[in-house]
Parts: C-alpha cells; structure tokens; sequence
C-alpha cells in the first residue's frame, strides 16, 4: 500500500480544520446584534405556516393572532439552543397565562430525538417540526438557536440569535406582552 506523501496529508488536515471552523461560525457562533440583516424584518408581518407536531397536533401562526408568541427554531444537536431551553421553560411558565406562547421549532429531526430532548429538559411548550426545513428557509435562520418575537397582531416585534439569558428574555418579552 502506497502512502500519501507529507504535503497531501497536511493540507488535508488544513481543509479539514478550516472547515470545521467556518461550520462553526456559521452556524453555530451567537449573533448579539441580529435585529438588522438578513431574514424576517423586525416591523413587518410573520410570515404564516403551519407545522405539526411530534404528536401529531397541527399549530398554524395565523391561528394564534391575539397571543404574544415566540418562535425560537433549534436543533437537538445545538449546545446553545440546550443552554437556553430552561429559560424558555421558566419565561412559559411565568408568562402563558397572559397570552404567551413559546412555539419551538425543530429543523427536521427524528421524533426520538425531539420527544428525548423534551422529557430531558421538562420542557411543556409545544415543539412543531420543519419537515423538508421550508419555514427555516423562510425565515432564512442562521445561525442556531434564532428567535423571532410577535405580538398579538402578528408583527414582528424583535429578533434575537444565539442563547438567549433572563434578562434579554425578560426585555424582549416587554416588546410582545
């Protein structure tokens, strides 16, 4: 068996590298800033859809006019999307009996792995999944976890990327409640 010369493997090693750091910036790397740029623009209308759930259960946004809803797309896999699910959890909580409504949105993942990352972080609000990723695409999400904030009219109030803490749910709540 003939070997790779030295330069082969290395620049191999590079590309490999390279492209793992790209995917992570990408993709991965929390955008404080992301009210402006590419996506849904924040002052204009949600754009509708409908996704059902692991269940079965079908939510259609223009169905939930009236609600301050907010639709946070993750992934299972994202480390920030896990980072922010027990404040999303606890924000539900807090704030469901005044029309709040957290709408999670799965890029296309198995039910295994939805429903185990549900019952993993206890989380009770409703979790619909992007079959073939067309609302994702929509919303041109990028980087994970993106959030969009709605009002009762469905408009567009604020746009958050990366792992959202409290204080910034708490702040941006104000926007939509």
């Amino acid at each position: 068996m003939r070997r790779y010369p030295t330069y082969k493997r290395v620049t191999s090693a590079i590309t490999l590298i390279l492209a793992a750091i790209w995917f992570g910036y990408v993709l991965l790397w929390p955008n404080t800033n992301a009210t402006a740029g590419s996506g849904v623009p924040v002052g204009g209308p949600a754009p509708d859809f409908e996704l059902k759930t692991v269940e079965g259960e079908t939510y259609r946004l223009s169905d939930l006019k009236g609600k301050a809803v907010m639709l946070n797309f993750f992934a299972t896999w994202c480390t920030y999307c896990k980072a922010e699910m027990p404040v999303l959890q606890e924000a539900y909580e807090k704030y469901r009996d005044q029309g709040f409504l957290i709408l999670a949105i799965d890029l296309d993942e198995s039910d295994l792995a939805i429903t185990t990352f549900r019952d993993q972080y206890g989380l009770t609000f409703p979790i619909v999944v992007d079959r073939g990723s067309n609302v994702s695409q929509r919303y041109q999400i990028v980087p994970l976890p993106t959030s969009y904030f709605v009002d009762r009219s469905g408009i567009v109030r604020a746009k958050w990327t990366g792992a959202i803490d409290k204080a910034q749910m708490e702040a941006l709540l104000k926007q939509i409640l």
